[in-house]
């Protein structure tokens, strides 16, 4: 073998072995990499910087915006919920109302007791209607006794 031979085989191992370890040397680095610590690191980075912390404070502004109006809804569908109740009740007394207004229509003498109120109420300002309500009578039936109850007046007079 001449020595070029030597000379090219040399060079041809050294460069095989330098790859080699080239390779060698990438794949070990790539194994004491850690990725997830990497993104941590940059994760901390932009978490510090004031983009980052413009960011972080819009997330929350916006996730306290979400919550807010989740409040709000679950509030308005209770007021909903108590406003058909209320709905419910207001026909359920306006029926109770028409029905005892029903009797209210019929005519029948008022009692001593009755005219005694009556009269005093009249004294008091109260109008004949409001004052039929509070005797449940009829207008009428008020009306004519207070008229019997002027008569002795007009008499005297």
């Amino acid at each position: 073998m001449d020595v070029t031979s030597i000379v090219v085989a040399a060079v041809a191992a050294a460069g095989v072995g330098l790859a080699l370890l080239g390779g060698s040397t990438r794949a070990r680095r790539l194994r004491q990499r850690d990725p997830l610590k990497e993104i941590r690191q940059e994760a901390a980075a932009v978490h510090k910087s004031p983009q980052g912390l413009i960011q972080e404070m819009e997330l929350r502004l916006y996730d306290f915006g979400r919550g807010a109006e989740a409040r709000i809804e679950n509030h308005l569908a209770v007021l909903d919920r108590l406003i058909v109740e209320a709905d419910r009740e207001i026909a359920r007394l306006e029926a109770i109302l028409a029905e005892s207004r029903q009797g209210l229509n019929t005519d029948r003498p008022l009692s001593r007791s009755e005219q005694q109120r009556c009269f005093a109420m009249w004294e008091a300002g109260f109008t004949v209607e409001e004052i039929a309500a509070c005797l449940t009578t009829t207008a009428t039936q008020v009306q004519s006794a207070l008229d019997e109850w002027r008569k002795p007046d007009e008499r005297a007079a």
